[in-house]
Order: C-alpha cells, then structure tokens, then sequence
C-alpha cells in the first residue's frame, strides 16, 4: 500500500513494461533494461562517467567510424542496420528509444517483436564484444547464426514448458 501511494503519478514508458514480459532468461531482460536506459558500457558511458583512459579508443567497436554512442551502436552503424534491414524492422532515430520502440512494434507485423529485438540486440552486442575484447573481427553471417540458435532456443525452452504443463495436467509422471 505504501509503496502504490508514492509511486502512483508515475508512468513508465511502455517499452520498460514489455522487457519484464519478454519470454526470455533473466540476463537478456536485465540487458535489455539497461539498454533501455543507456546504461549500457559503451565506450562513450565509460567516457562520460569518466572512467576511460585519456588514450581510449571511443569509436564504434563494430565498424570504427563512429563514437560509439548506444544509438550508434545499435541502430546506425552499418553492422546493425544490416540486421534490422534483414529483420525487416526499421528505425527512426529521429525519436527517443522508447518511442523509436512503440513505433517499430506498430510497424513489425508478425508476433514476437520484443523477443526478436531483444535476440537482436543481444547478439549485436556479443558481436561487438568478441571484436573488442577477443579481436575476432564481425561478421553477417556470424550474427545471423547466432540469432537464429537464440530464437530455436527460446522455442524449445518454450515448449518444454508447455510440455511439462500438459504432463502435469494429465498427472503423467507422477
């Protein structure tokens, strides 16, 4: 009671509410939180808390020709476009993240978008992680396999689920 009585002029945006309703493991939905919020280690956050070398290298770690901004990296470097042109989900940039969202979800027609731009994200970022700190260089085709071994996953553990509901309610196994 206490709890609803100071927080409830407070809105959340949309977007913030669908993450803690994505089918997915946990660190994909903390991810997706702080990506949401820009609290993602970019080079440019470790720049802006201060916290990078007076050398640092602050362009884009997928494609070295940009700042390394969360909006870069995920919507405007050329690697990310590429797979959101594959994905068929486009992106004005010209909007907050959260409307950039909403909108997107409008546009996206098939069921899933959240699951499939949070995979999406997700493997951008383990990308751009394998580029920066084990130096293997981005590819495609790369991201795209691990994409889709995400998204066969998230099936698979989705029908487990089902699988052991339907077995309980018709008590096999017990």
């Amino acid at each position: 009671m206490f709890y609803k009585s100071n927080f409830a002029g407070i809105s959340v945006p949309r977007p913030v509410v669908w993450i803690w309703k994505i089918k997915c493991v946990k660190k994909i939905k903390v991810f997706m939180w702080l990506l949401i919020w820009d609290r993602l280690n970019t080079r440019d956050m470790i720049d802006r808390r201060h916290c990078a070398p007076v050398d640092a290298i602050l362009t884009c770690g997928l494609c070295a020709g940009s700042r390394e901004t969360l909006y870069h990296l995920f919507f405007d470097c050329p690697f990310s476009k590429q797979c959101w042109q594959h994905l068929g989900i486009r992106w004005n940039t010209s909007l907050n993240i959260c409307q950039m969202m909403v909108l997107a979800r409008v546009l996206f027609r098939p069921k899933g978008f959240m699951e499939i731009f949070s995979f999406a994200c997700w493997h951008i970022w383990k990308q751009r992680n394998a580029h920066v700190f084990q130096d293997v260089r981005p590819y495609f085709n790369r991201w795209l396999v691990s994409f889709k071994s995400e998204i066969l996953l998230h099936i698979c553990r989705a029908c487990l689920v089902q699988l052991q509901l339907l077995n309980l309610a018709l008590g096999v196994g017990s």
